[in-house]
């Protein structure tokens, strides 16, 4: 199967910049309401506020890293990620055992039009995880990602495949 997924060199992707940032939503919201009193009050020394200051560098600088060591591509009938800095992790899914595809879109994601890709495979009961993509590059993943009708060589869709060589009945 051919991915009609625009690549970049070699075939691989990268997941969004904006990725980490939607990844963390819910920590920098828990930061900002922990430390903003810190920052607003005045009441501690410069010394708390650096600190403070210093823990979100660290983690939107990790956050960073983990966007830039992340990256995918269909290579034959597999997807492959590609993770990590220090211990590297290459994990192949074969498009041929997915089960099912789940696009989720939490608050920050959709704000900046990005949706997360959850592949399911039979049989080995594994799965993958694209956090987070454009929305049209998920969705033309997931087409890219559902089985072959036999007769038509088309994707088939979940709700039912009119397959125009078999005149257009709907098959499940």
């Amino acid at each position: 199967m051919t991915s009609s997924v625009a690549s970049g060199p070699a075939g691989w992707h990268r997941l969004h910049p904006l990725s980490p940032a939607v990844r963390a939503g819910r920590l920098l919201v828990a930061f900002a309401l922990v430390f903003l009193p810190t920052f607003l009050g005045g009441t501690r020394g410069a010394w708390d506020a650096g600190i403070h200051a210093l823990a979100v560098a660290l983690l939107v600088g990790l956050g960073f890293v983990s966007w830039l060591v992340t990256r995918w591509r269909i290579e034959d009938d597999d997807l492959r990620i590609e993770t990590g800095l220090i211990r590297r992790s290459s994990l192949r899914y074969p498009l041929s055992q997915v089960q099912a595809i789940d696009t989720v879109r939490p608050g920050l994601a959709r704000i900046f039009g990005l949706a997360e890709l959850r592949l399911r495979m039979g049989g080995t009961g594994g799965s993958a995880r694209l956090a987070y993509l454009p929305v049209k590059q998920a969705d033309t993943l997931m087409k890219a990602s559902r089985p072959i009708c036999p007769w038509c060589n088309q994707p088939r869709d979940p709700s039912g495949h009119a397959c125009p060589r078999s005149n257009g009945h709907v098959h499940h």
